[in-house]
């Protein structure tokens, strides 16, 4: 093979290299953005008064107060038993009601708490 075409050869490998990559971030956001719809979906569920409304239906959890603080940008969905295990960037309650966060949010739930009442149903 040619130094030219194992030049093109390796320039299209890393393109579709890239191309994937920029596949699977578009692919995550877009499951973040559905998972919050779903979860808003769910916790007015909850608010009518549906006991357990999952978010998706092989959920393991459901809402079970949300914590908003708007002058701060916080608005989480706080879900029932929620573990980083299944829900790593989410927010949960734990049976004795105290909240904690399951991933990088530990640090805006903890900021938040103090400046917040949680309300939950």
């Amino acid at each position: 093979m040619k130094r030219g075409a194992l030049g093109l050869v390796a320039a299209a490998l890393l393109a579709a290299i890239g191309v994937w990559e920029l596949g699977h971030g578009i692919w995550i956001h877009a499951k973040a953005q559905l998972a919050q719809y779903l979860l808003q979906r769910a916790w007015e569920r909850t608010l009518r008064g549906e006991p357990g409304a999952k978010p998706w239906p092989w959920a393991d959890t459901s809402p079970v107060a949300r914590l908003k603080a708007p002058a701060h940008g916080v608005d989480l969905i706080v879900l029932a038993g929620a573990s980083g295990r299944t829900l790593d960037p989410l927010t949960g309650v734990n049976r004795d009601r105290s909240v904690y966060g399951a991933s990088d949010r530990d640090q805006i739930v903890e900021r938040v708490l103090p400046i917040v009442s949680v309300h939950g149903i």
